[in-house]
């Protein structure tokens, strides 16, 4: 069933995979080819991070619902 918390996670974790696909498609200007920070390193750690806390959250609230669903039928 879906509630809130669930098509709220879904969403964030939609948001970060189009941020992360868009971030790994910075191109590099010629002088930063050799470069260890680059102008799309910022957007790639916001981009994993928040892929990240948002799998997180829907681990979170996939296994709230079923411990709620197995209090239930005990």
């Amino acid at each position: 069933m879906l509630n809130r918390d669930l098509i709220g996670s879904l969403l964030f974790v939609a948001v970060f995979t189009g941020y992360g696909v868009l971030a790994w498609q910075i191109p590099l200007l010629p002088f930063e080819e050799f470069e260890v920070v680059t102008s799309s390193t910022m957007p790639k750690i916001y981009a994993a991070m928040g892929l990240m806390f948002s799998l997180f959250s829907l681990v979170a609230v996939l296994l709230k619902g079923n411990t709620v669903q197995q209090r239930g039928r005990c």
